[in-house]
């Protein structure tokens, strides 16, 4: 994780045996049962553009690689943000 003044980037990366299929900039599974998997990276997707962010996933060199750009915000007082929500 780097902060660049008002962004924060994740990076994250793992090995992977074989390159994944991409649809729609996600990686598709290939299980049998593919209606009950791919829910961890459509939450990431969503949350992510949720909060004004960017969600990159790639695979390449046997490596698949999660890159998210997000808005840093300061962390507020729990209090007080109670109060405006």
């Amino acid at each position: 994780m780097k902060r660049t003044g008002d962004m924060v980037l994740i990076h994250l990366e793992n090995q992977c045996s074989r390159i994944p299929e991409f649809q729609d900039g996600l990686p598709v599974t290939d299980k049998a049962d593919k209606a009950a998997h791919g829910f961890g990276v459509r939450s990431i997707r969503y949350l992510v553009e949720k909060y004004q962010g960017e969600v990159l996933m790639r695979a390449a060199d046997g490596r698949f690689c999660l890159d998210i750009l997000m808005p840093y915000r300061e962390p507020q007082d729990a209090a007080a943000e109670e109060h405006t929500t």
